[in-house]
This record gives C-alpha cells, sequence and structure tokens, in this order.
C-alpha cells in the first residue's frame, strides 16, 4: 500500500524560464544604455575638388584591358603581360612539345594510333571504350578526360608536366594492358538525335 497518493518528492527545478527571462532583461538593459548614451563625434572626410585615386591616366592605362566578358581588368592585364612573356612562352612551348612527344610515342610504341596535335592533348584511338578506360585509369589515380561521342575508342589525354606524364604513362600502358571493363553506358540514345546535334 502505498501512502501520501503516489506523489514523489519534488527534488528538481526547471530554470529555463528564469534564465529566458535573465536574458530579456538583460537586452533591454544593454538598449537601454544605448540609447542613453549621447553621440558619439566621427569627422568625415570633407569633399574635396582635388583629383581621386582614378586618375584620367589609369584610367586610360586601363581601360586598354576592358571587355565586356566580365573578365576583370586585372586578369586581362595579367594574360597579356604573360603573352608578352615571349621567353617563357616559347619555353612552355617546348616544354609542351618534348612531353607531348613522350606521351604520343609511348602509345604509337604500344600500337595506338594517335591523331596529330599541337595543343596540349592528344586523341588516342585505345580501340576500346573510352569511358572503361576513364574509370580505370581513375581507379589508379590518373584522371583522363570526358569520353567525345559518336568517337567512343579515343581517348582525350591532357599532356602535364614532364613528371605528372611520367607517372601517368605507366598507367594508360597497364590499363589498356588489362581487359577492358565491363560496360554499363551506351551511346545508342545519340541516333535518336536530331542529325545538327550529334
Amino acid at each position: 500500500m502505498q501512502v501520501g497518493g503516489g506523489r514523489k518528492a519534488y527534488d528538481d527545478i526547471n530554470i529555463t524560464p528564469m534564465l529566458d527571462l535573465a536574458y530579456v532583461l538583460l537586452v533591454i538593459f544593454i538598449l537601454m544604455a544605448t540609447a542613453s548614451v549621447q553621440g558619439i563625434k566621427v569627422d568625415l572626410p570633407k569633399a574635396s575638388t582635388s583629383q581621386s585615386l582614378a586618375q584620367p591616366k589609369t584610367i586610360a592605362l586601363m581601360r586598354a584591358y576592358h571587355s565586356n566578358s566580365g573578365m576583370s581588368v586585372m586578369t586581362m592585364a595579367a594574360a597579356t603581360a604573360s603573352l608578352l612573356d615571349t621567353a617563357n612562352l616559347e619555353k612552355n612551348r617546348t616544354a609542351n612539345r618534348e612531353v607531348r612527344k613522350l606521351t604520343v610515342d609511348a602509345f604509337t610504341s604500344g600500337g595506338y594510333r594517335v591523331a596529330h596535335s599541337d595543343a596540349n592533348f592528344v586523341f588516342v584511338d585505345i580501340k576500346r571504350e573510352s569511358k572503361g578506360f576513364q574509370e580505370a585509369c581513375r581507379q589508379q589515380g590518373v584522371a583522363v578526360g570526358r569520353a567525345f561521342p559518336p568517337m567512343t575508342t579515343w581517348a582525350r589525354i591532357s599532356i602535364g608536366t614532364q613528371a605528372e606524364m611520367e607517372k601517368a604513362i605507366p598507367v594508360f600502358m597497364k590499363v589498356l594492358s588489362a581487359p577492358p571493363l565491363a560496360q554499363t553506358a551506351s551511346y545508342e540514345h545519340l541516333d535518336s538525335l536530331p542529325s545538327e546535334l550529334t
């Protein structure tokens, strides 16, 4: 038999409402104290008739690099300056040419056809679906560009630095020496597209 109607001693107190009230009072006191303070004196600069930072000569120089493409003036100036640095430009062209030749030689010696290129990439007929090749290379830590339907057996290989390509070429050859991965994607849907889209 239970005495006292099943009541237990109330040994915990919920202080959340009391804290809410304390925070509200604190905010009110802060606002009241701020409102009662006199204004702070701020000496703002006076307007002047002298030239501002945007000198006419500076504006004229910057205007030469302006485009309506939304590209910043600094970006355009940097791009133009890099093109005017002919020594560095030739150094980069030479490096690209040498690394591209290394890459082309590796594929052609492996029996793969490589389309002529003077760019920073080459197209290689890898004699298998390029999507499977792309995935297998990705699993080995080497990224290969997207497929280019309807050229489904051609892979676009971007030319990196000498060190990058010395790491990537063995991966390419290892992947190409193994059986192709099972394909889950197809390009049959391209036949239903209007001819101007393909």
